[in-house]
């Protein structure tokens, strides 16, 4: 059993799901930002700046998921 973010104590089954759900989460945002790096010159701005509110709103849900955890 492990502690979880809130606390409450959690299967390691459990535990392991959540932490590649989480570090896939970071590993897409940090991927799509280097896209976004290595492309700026040839999109629009304005394009850039939504996609990468799209990331940062998508990674706020599922933070927001995570902490909903019940067991």
């Amino acid at each position: 059993m492990v502690l979880h973010v809130n606390y409450k104590s959690m299967p390691m089954s459990q535990m392991s799901s959540y932490m590649k759900t989480h570090i896939g989460s970071y590993v897409m945002t940090y991927v799509s930002s280097l896209f976004l790096w290595f492309i700026r010159d040839f999109l629009d701005v304005k394009l850039c700046r939504y996609f990468l509110g799209y990331l940062i709103l998508n990674s706020c849900i599922i933070h927001h998921c995570s902490r909903g955890y019940k067991q």
